[in-house]
């Protein structure tokens, strides 16, 4: 499975997106903290393409210190900005 950063994720989804048909999230960890960047999660990511095509899974690595402040749970947030990041 490939790691990709939150910009490299955007760059795919931008690149590619008249192969998608939609964004999941389907796992999320919280992999460790640090200083400078907050807390660092993974998520896995199911990338839905059209018909014709194979569907991709990969990991997203993103920092809590780039977000916006939320009223919901870390993960929560997440899962929902990571799949409203590749709202096509």
């Amino acid at each position: 499975m490939i790691l990709a950063t939150t910009s490299e994720f955007y760059d795919f989804i931008e690149h590619n997106k008249q192969w998608i048909e939609g964004v999941r999230v389907t796992s999320c960890q919280e992999v460790g903290f640090n200083d400078m960047e907050g807390t660092k999660y993974e998520y896995g990511v199911k990338i839905i393409t059209k018909q014709g095509w194979k569907n991709k899974q990969i990991k997203v690595s993103i920092n809590s210190s780039y977000l916006e402040i939320s009223e919901l749970s870390d993960t929560d947030f997440l899962k929902e900005y990571i799949e409203n990041l590749a709202i096509l």
